[in-house]
């Protein structure tokens, strides 16, 4: 790849990730407003965006861990809104586990740190994900 594109991509690279403790922020006001139960509200729809646009530029600046990360918390917002649980105990627990995440890929960011072996075991752990998983979103009959 040409250097000059190279310098450019790390440069947008730089910017998103100065950006992304702010949008993290952002996403967990939109969280606690999920209380109210209305799973059409503005606060929803911005914070499926929101995942969603963390997820596909991720990978963009080489931050696969983030789009893994995003990808089940996505999958996590698509069960809630289908079976309407947005307001629900659960779906705000599973949403602060994935934020929580995020933070700390940020926090190995900052360290000069890029294994995230951590961060990708506990999203492997198996009761945290099985609680947040879309299947655990199903009403029962």
């Amino acid at each position: 790849m040409n250097t000059q594109i190279q310098e450019v991509l790390e440069k947008m690279r730089l910017v998103y990730l100065a950006n992304l403790p702010e949008r993290l922020d952002t996403m967990e006001s939109q969280v606690h407003k999920l209380k109210t139960g209305d799973i059409h509200t503005e606060s929803f729809e911005d914070l499926y965006r929101a995942v969603h646009t963390l997820k596909g530029t991720a990978g963009t600046y080489g931050l696969q861990i983030i789009t893994e990360i995003c990808k089940p918390f996505e999958d996590c917002l698509n069960a809630a809104h289908e079976n309407g649980m947005s307001g629900s105990e659960q779906l705000e627990n599973c949403c602060m586990h994935f934020i929580s995440l995020l933070r700390e890929v940020i926090s190995q960011l900052e360290a000069g740190e890029e294994s995230f072996m951590d961060v990708a075991a506990y999203l492997d752990d198996v009761p945290w994900s099985a609680a947040c998983s879309p299947s655990a979103f199903r009403r029962s009959s």
